[in-house]
């Protein structure tokens, strides 16, 4: 068996706004502030570094980090399923992924799953709102969770 690896992000799939919607909630949720700054597009960091980034980004004290990016973190597939109807309408799957996909989904001997910054339960929500996961075996990715 060989595991045929893909990323999600920009590579799959794209989820427009979205995460960095969800960033602000949580931010704003977690912290109790509106969120000022939001992390680069496309930083390819894993989201709990991102988290990291965000709280520091916007001021958040040093010593409180730690334990509200746990909290954010915790939060975060949940908060991005509440808008898997927004992932479904404005997601968009990159040129050639499902047949890409399909093709080594195919294939005797190889295995396709997924290698992501996203925690697990983000990434499911998003390759299951575009219709992804049939072809990927999500029990064996490798996630940021």
């Amino acid at each position: 068996m060989i595991l045929v690896l893909w990323d999600i992000d920009r590579t799959l799939l794209y989820t427009g706004d979205t995460d960095r919607l969800v960033y602000r909630e949580l931010f704003e949720e977690v912290v109790g502030r509106p969120a000022e700054r939001l992390p680069a597009r496309g930083t390819g960091v894993t989201m709990p570094l991102a988290v990291r980034e965000l709280l520091c980004a916007n001021a958040v004290e040093p010593e409180r980090i730690e334990e509200l990016a746990q909290r954010i973190v915790q939060r975060m597939p949940a908060q991005l399923e509440r808008h898997r109807g927004d992932l479904s309408r404005t997601g968009q799957v990159m040129p050639g992924a499902p047949a890409a996909l399909a093709a080594v989904h195919q294939e005797p001997g190889l295995v396709p799953t997924v290698v992501t910054g996203n925690l697990r339960g983000s990434a499911e929500i998003k390759l299951k709102a575009l219709g992804l996961d049939e072809y990927l075996d999500l029990g064996i990715g490798g996630y940021s969770s």
